[in-house]
């Protein structure tokens, strides 16, 4: 069977990448997925062109920036999935109703990262960002998790890991700098909480990295 395709010619695309991003969770396989509305199309197209405008730019804070961004892109995909499946399955009025549920959690997920992305601290928890977006802790951890299956407790730990891991990658700063700067209580409490999130020392995590640079340089051919 032959099958062709003529494509309009005001077809337009977008195509995104983002290699320091891989710990988002964003889709690893194609997705085809009609937008839900066209609010939704334009919010992630302007994310991802919020995100292209840093895309050469490697300071903390668009690092950041970018990280926040691709974290709400996320949950928007996982919304639009979501979307997508249930309207393959009911066309029916109950259906549209539940649609327009997501709308309000997306808004207040944006909210979240918008705040995560700011700054980082380990001193504020769960709690301290509740009282910024106006809504209980117990609400603002159900939503995170209903949208991208993670908690908002995790979903602070996880930027404060990734910039952790950044920065002993990236600087020559101590770990007990890393710590204070991220406002962990002590290098003991930064030490500990790192191991649990990577199984390694911020020293030993630095020296396998820079390792693996070394073994990079070593085997790579070098030209005279």
């Amino acid at each position: 069977m032959l099958l062709s395709i003529e494509l309009p010619t005001q077809l337009q695309g977008q195509l995104a990448y983002f290699p320091n991003l891989a710990d988002l969770e964003l889709p690893q396989t194609s997705l085809c997925l009609t937008p839900s509305s066209a609010e939704a199309q334009v919010e992630m197209t302007g994310l991802i062109e919020r995100m292209a405008r840093l895309e050469d730019q490697d300071t903390p804070s668009a690092t950041r920036m970018k990280r926040g961004y691709g974290l709400l892109l996320s949950a928007m995909l996982e919304r639009e999935k979501l979307i997508s499946s249930q309207r393959d399955r009911d066309a029916t009025h109950r259906l549209r109703t539940q649609i327009k549920k997501p709308s309000k959690s997306a808004q207040l997920l944006s909210r979240f990262a918008a705040l995560l992305a700011q700054g980082f601290n380990a001193q504020l928890g769960v709690s301290d960002y509740a009282a910024r977006l106006d809504v209980t802790p117990t609400h603002l951890t159900r939503i995170c998790h209903e949208i991208t299956g993670r908690t908002a407790l995790a979903l602070i730990n996880e930027l404060l890991m990734a910039e952790a891991r950044r920065r002993l990658v990236d600087t020559h700063d101590s770990a007990a700098k890393i710590a204070r700067d991220l406002g962990y209580s002590s290098p003991a409490y930064f030490t500990r909480a790192f191991g649990q999130e990577t199984g390694a020392t911020p020293t030993a995590y630095r020296d396998q990295k820079q390792g693996q640079w070394s073994a990079r340089a070593t085997d790579s051919p070098c030209f005279t």
